[in-house]
Parts: structure tokens; C-alpha cells; sequence
């Protein structure tokens, strides 16, 4: 540990293990070792038998002194291996083997306790173990060359490791020609299987290509899935935001249009009006119509703009029942807004050119040829009777039987198609589904 609490960095490459040319290289090794020898024991036989604290405890002894957040768990995990195995073998190599027993037991290791030294001596004197000992001997006796050319006499060996390294070179003479070649995967059946050949090499994954690299590489390939989740994670998530943009840019547009064109404003009717797109599936969208007023029939003509209730109008929103209409012509200027606003009341106040709020109820369509489009749904008697009370009266608490005898209803027919009202001599056709 440096003074005053400092820590030394440890850099890393690609495949998350310590740069050699570092200069805290060698003493981030050489601490490692140590603490591996200090607090792993050496009474298991593998690896994996060894407990999680222990580990922890090497962690937290390197902890103290570097920073190493670029390195790899399996590097370190290898690492402890490697150091304990090889301080096993060689107290066994130096202390036990072909030794007395009494003599091993007394000569302990000064990293070693007592009792952990005699629980090694006594499974290095084991059955099993002298077995596997004296197979790993045979068997390093019988490796005379490496491994990567077999096992064959030397006669043989020899005109293999000539057509090795003669491959050898023509391999990389071909990559110095086209350096792209390296990562260039081969499309033939043989490369697409990934298998290991006779020099224990893997078919198809490229030139360099061994289980060691694989193996030292799995901490990245775990790291590009979990980057790839996060990338489709964060794919869905733009998409959504876009929407939300551009739902909001709709909406900004149609507050413009309204502060442009207000209740009093005398601006020409747009050529094409604005069209909300949470309308878009609605029938009566951009449908022409005349509007019809409570007492009389025929007060204007217009275009259905919007149908969107929460669309703004009138310093307020559309609400439900409403279509938002873009008046063309006025014949009726007396006649009363549907949803005044506080400001105008009547149709003449309003003016053609501007966009007005009416009850869908009171819509019918401009019949073209070959065409009959009809606005509006099924009406029941108290639905009109509460639309002209709050005409009147402008409340919304209706008293059916004492409004009635305010009204004059001379005659109500109904239809499967149509429904005629008739108030104070003066019809009013409500076209309905």
C-alpha cells in the first residue's frame, strides 16, 4: 500500500488481463502469489473444493493495495489456481516425495500450519493419490516433443515439424498480403463446425484461434450480451419517446392554429385543414356538413376539422360529444354557439373562417353523388331534450316534465333511419346511425 491511503493502478487489455509492460505488472503477481500461499489451504485436492471466504480473503488483501477494475474475475480465478497448484507440487516435490513419513511431517512450511501440513502429507501418502502420480510421471516421460505435433518417433516428428513450420509461413505471408484475411470466416461445411483437430486447435474460428483465447475471452462475450439487451432495451425505449415527440409536436401545431385563427379572427378558411392523427380513424373526419342549431335547422355550413376530444378550442378542450368544425358559410347569424365561450355567443359574432365547436348530434352531411355519409348516433328523446334546456336555460340539471311544458313538441316520429323534432314550428332533420 502507498502512503497516505493510495492504491496502484493496474491497467488491462482487451481480454481483461494485466498489461505486461505495466510497471505495477510484477508486484500485482508477486502480491497475489503471496496472499494465495498465505490464505488458501492446501488440504483439498481441488480447486473448487476451496471455500468462497477464502477467496474473499485474497480479494480483499489485493484490494488494499491496487486498482484493478479493468481485470478479469477469470483471470484472477485462474491465477489462484495456477499459484496453488504449483506451491503444492512443490512442497510435495522438496518435502514429501520418496521421504519418511514421521520426517515430512516434522519439516512444515512456514506459510503452512501444523495441522494443515499434516493433512497434506497424509493425502500426498494416499492410494489415490501415488496412483495419479505415478501416471502423470509415464506419461511425462513418454512427451519428447511438443504437443502440437503428437507423439510420434523422432524420424516422424521431424518432417512434421518441417511441413508445420513451412505452413507456418506461407499462412502468415498470406496475411501480410491481405491483413483482412485474419478475420475473414470461411464459408465451406468443414469451417462452420467447431471442433478441435488433431493439434488440439479449433476448426473454422480463424488462424490463432485456440481454446485458451476462447476461454480468456468468455468475460467479453458475456459483457456483449448483456450490452445487446440493454441496446434493444434502450431501441424500444427511443422508439416510444419518438412518438411521444411527435405527439406533442401535433398538438403545439394546433394550439398555433387556434391562437392564429381565435373566435374572432377573420382569416380565410385554410385550403386544407389540420387533421389531429389521434383522429385519423374516425368516419366523419373531414366530412362536409351543415350545421343545425336547437330551434332551427340549417344555420351554417362547414367541415368536421377535428373529433379528437381532448383537442383545445375556445381557451379550453373539445369534450366529449363535440366535433371540432371549420365554418365555410353562416346563413343563421342569430343563431346561439352550441359551446359558447364566454366572449361570443352567436354565429354572426363568430364569422366564417374560424373553427367552432358543435354537437355531433346536430351534424348532417352534404350528400354527393353516389355517396350518402350520415354524422351522428341514435338519439333518444331525453338526449334532445337536455341539449335545448341547456340551450335555454344554460344549466345542466334538467327537469324532463316541468321542461316540457315550457317547449312546444308538436311531433316526434321515429324511424329505423331518421328522427324529425319539431320545435316551435320549425323542424330539425338529425341524421343518425
Amino acid at each position: 500500500m502507498l502512503p497516505n491511503g493510495e492504491k496502484r493502478y493496474v491497467s488491462a487489455n482487451d481480454l481483461g488481463q494485466p498489461n505486461t509492460g505495466d510497471k505495477n505488472h510484477h508486484k500485482f503477481i508477486s502480491t497475489l502469489g503471496v496472499l494465495t500461499r498465505t490464505h488458501i489451504p492446501i488440504i483439498y485436492s481441488k480447486i473448487t473444493d476451496v471455500p468462497d471466504e477464502d477467496i474473499q480473503n485474497v480479494m480483499k488483501g489485493l484490494e488494499k493495495g491496487f486498482y484493478f477494475p479493468d481485470v478479469s474475475e477469470m483471470y484472477l480465478r485462474d491465477k489462484f489456481a495456477t499459484f496453488w497448484r504449483n506451491f503444492k507440487s512443490d512442497k510435495y516435490t522438496k518435502n514429501v516425495k520418496g521421504k519418511n513419513l514421521a520426517l515430512s511431517k516434522a519439516n512444515n512450511h512456514e506459510f503452512v500450519p501444523i495441522d494443515d501440513w499434516h493433512c497434506f502429507v497424509d493425502n500426498c501418502n494416499s492410494a489415490t493419490f501415488q496412483a495419479a502420480s505415478a501416471r502423470n510421471s509415464a506419461n511425462r516421460e513418454n512427451l519428447t516433443t511438443p504437443a502440437c505435433i503428437g507423439r510420434d518417433s523422432m524420424v516422424v516428428v521431424c518432417g512434421l515439424w518441417f511441413v508445420v513450420c513451412y505452413r507456418l509461413e506461407k499462412i502468415r505471408k498470406c496475411e501480410r498480403l491481405n491483413p483482412e484475411s485474419k478475420t475473414t470466416s470461411v464459408t465451406d461445411s468443414v469451417s462452420k463446425s467447431v471442433d478441435k483437430d488433431r493439434k488440439r486447435c479449433l476448426i473454422g474460428l480463424g488462424a490463432g484461434v485456440c481454446p485458451t483465447l476462447l476461454k480468456k475471452a468468455k468475460h467479453l462475450l458475456i459483457q456483449n450480451e448483456d450490452l445487446r439487451d440493454t441496446n434493444i432495451e434502450l431501441a424500444g425505449k427511443v422508439d416510444a419517446l419518438e412518438k411521444d415527440l411527435q405527439k406533442l409536436k401535433d398538438i403545439v401545431n394546433v394550439l398555433a392554429s387556434t391562437s392564429q385563427g381565435g373566435s374572432c379572427s377573420t382569416s380565410q378558411p385554410p385550403s386544407v385543414p389540420f387533421q389531429a392523427p389521434i383522429s385519423a380513424l374516425n368516419p366523419d373526419l373531414n366530412k362536409k356538413c351543415i350545421l343545425n342549431g336547437f330551434n332551427e335547422a340549417k344555420v351554417a355550413r362547414g367541415e368536421v376539422a377535428f373529433v379528437d376530444p381532448a383537442t383545445p378550442i375556445h381557451q379550453g378542450i373539445l369534450g366529449e360529444g363535440f366535433y371540432k368544425i371549420l365554418l365555410y358559410e353562416i346563413y343563421s347569424p342569430n343563431c346561439p354557439l352550441v359551446k359558447p365561450d364566454g366572449y361570443v355567443n352567436t354565429l354572426g359574432e363568430v364569422q366564417a373562417g374560424v373553427f367552432v365547436a358543435w354537437s355531433k348530434w346536430l351534424l348532417t352531411t352534404i350528400k354527393e353523388p353516389g355517396k350518402s355519409i350520415k354524422i351522428g348516433y341514435r338519439l333518444q328523446i331525453a338526449d334532445v331534450a337536455h341539449l335545448c334546456f341547456r340551450s335555454i336555460t344554460g344549466t345542466s340539471t334538467l327537469n324532463l316534465t316541468g321542461f316540457m311544458s315550457h317547449i312546444n313538441l308538436l311531433l316526434i316520429t321515429l324511424s329505423s333511419r331518421t328522427t324529425l323534432f319539431r320545435f316551435k314550428s320549425s323542424p330539425i332533420s338529425l341524421s343518425i346511425y
